[in-house]
């Protein structure tokens, strides 16, 4: 099928568009073209999650024309739903490229949570397949946990070899694996390009409690733990341009796109299946720098450095026993478990 670039927007559908990431995506207008795109091109997106956006981000999806479809991917009818709305809106033919960016909660969730939220994402392509004749390709906005996140990462990059499944802990890590696996297959089964982009901690921009790093330093500054250990750390507004400039390399109408597989030297440029983009510097950062940082601009001061080395103990009693405490039990404390989780991977 032809599309015109001049008439006809191409678009994306970002299932679980409603997070802090994607809010700074539009916050910060990435939707919109530079003029470096040519004439005529742009792009459209349509947010689908069960919840609609926050009030304080509408604006700026109504000055990029985005609309928002409800869907709770763990849930075949709800899936159904979600297209036949795309259908309604006449959208659906124009969709090019996905976008899948979801989680459950990290502290609250449960394993059958987690892993909801992937098993039916073979049967959402599968449809997708018949109701998006345009379709290209699928962008799955992963983590660095996809590698296990309570074990030390130094120097991991695209072409490590995976960790066996049964030495993961977290059922958030082994949600995002299976993910990637299923995304992959279902995008060579029908042709599509996919990429898998491996994040790890990612401040958004300022929304409150709905950025997990920025809540978790607000939060660790005051106890005032100097934490040395480098830990690969990424603004969400970095993030959200290399979102907007994979999605130009998928879709072919993108002028970016056009030919852009080779620049002058002879060298190809194709897109990879993976990318891991966890920070913006060449030098890692320890994580306690970043709780130094907070304290700076928030005016948040500790004098007294012996309360530093006392916080340190402090924290690592709590990890320990926590760690202990959800091991006595063969069934674990889900809730106690996911908080000692979450503490590991502060100190990994």
């Amino acid at each position: 099928a032809f599309r015109s670039p001049l008439l006809t927007p191409m678009t994306t559908l970002w299932v679980g568009g409603t997070s802090a990431l994607a809010a700074t995506f539009f916050e910060e207008n990435l939707d919109i073209a530079d003029a470096q795109s040519g004439v005529g091109y742009r792009r459209s997106f349509v947010l689908a999650s069960p919840h609609p956006p926050e009030e304080s981000w509408c604006d700026d999806l109504a000055r990029s024309s985005s609309r928002h479809v409800p869907l709770d991917i763990t849930c075949r009818s709800s899936i159904d739903a979600c297209f036949a709305a795309l259908q309604e809106l006449k959208v659906a033919s124009s969709i090019s490229t996905i976008i899948f960016g979801m989680r459950a909660s990290l502290v609250a969730g449960s394993k059958k949570d987690h892993m909801d939220l992937t098993s039916n994402i073979p049967y959402f392509l599968d449809t997708a397949s018949v109701y998006f004749p345009e379709l290209v390709g699928v962008l799955h906005i992963s983590s660095v946990a996809v590698m296990n996140h309570t074990q030390p990462q130094s120097l991991i990059n695209e072409d490590t070899p995976l960790p066996s499944l049964t030495s993961y802990r977290s059922p958030y890590d082994v949600m995002k694996r299976t993910t990637e696996e299923h995304i992959a297959e279902q995008c060579k089964r029908y042709n599509l390009k996919s990429v898998q982009l491996r994040i790890s901690g990612i401040f958004s921009n300022e929304l409150g409690h709905r950025c997990i790093q920025m809540s978790a330093i607000r939060l660790q500054a005051y106890i005032g733990c100097y934490i040395r250990t480098p830990l690969d750390m990424n603004t969400g507004l970095n993030v959200c341009h290399i979102i907007r400039f994979l999605l130009e390399r998928m879709d072919p109408l993108s002028p970016i796109s056009k030919g852009s597989d080779e620049d002058k030297s002879g060298e190809s440029h194709q897109l990879r299946p993976i990318y891991y983009y966890t920070r913006p510097t060449i030098d890692p950062k320890s994580y306690g720098q970043n709780l130094v940082d907070y304290r700076r601009a928030h005016s948040i001061w500790i004098k007294v450095d012996v309360w530093e080395g006392v916080a340190r103990l402090f924290l690592g009693v709590i990890i320990y026993c926590f760690h202990k405490l959800t091991g006595l039990n063969k069934k674990r404390l889900c809730l106690l478990d996911n908080v000692a989780y979450l503490l590991t991977v502060s100190l990994v």
